[in-house]
């Protein structure tokens, strides 16, 4: 009857985590660092449209529950005639439609790429689990680079996300 109940004791002491390992110790494992980095923006053939491209962005979940998104582009900005001028948050919604954040650049950045900006105050949709963010040029338009975000994941190609 003894031999029943101390082992009784040696199973209840593992699973509550008493660590009955004599000489052993039991060392906490840090959880893996995902590798994050941006993506490297597409190469365009000589004399060929220079689009702006989303190289990486970064979704992070605000304490008043609206997100930040800072979001890093890559562009040969020439000047006032032809840089990258905006980027924006796509949030597909359930019905078909879309959901448009914008963040206006109002000027070039020259000596500056890639440059990363900021928008705040983004409302995401209840249920509404990723956005696409895209770049646009004042000369050509869309056409470059895109990164989805999944809202729900920590890290992907090209973006991190981080929670409250």
């Amino acid at each position: 009857m003894r031999k029943k109940s101390r082992h009784s004791i040696v199973v209840a002491a593992i699973l509550l985590g008493g660590g009955w390992l004599v000489g052993c110790t039991i060392v906490p494992t840090p959880l893996p660092v995902v590798p994050v980095s941006p993506l490297p923006a597409p190469t365009t053939a000589p004399g060929g449209p220079s689009y702006a491209h989303v190289v990486f962005v970064r979704a992070i979940e605000e304490e008043s529950g609206t997100w930040r998104f800072e979001v890093t582009v890559q562009h040969d900005d020439e000047g006032e005639d032809h840089y990258a001028d905006r980027w924006e948050i796509h949030f597909p919604l359930p019905d078909g439609r879309t959901l448009r954040y914008t963040r206006e650049l109002a000027q070039p950045h020259l000596e500056e790429q890639p440059f990363s900006q900021a928008l705040s105050g983004i409302e995401v949709p209840e249920g509404v689990l990723q956005a696409t963010v895209v770049a646009h040029d004042s000369l050509h338009g869309y056409g470059g680079q895109e990164v989805t975000v999944n809202l729900n994941a920590a890290a992907g190609p090209g973006f991190v996300v981080v929670r409250k």
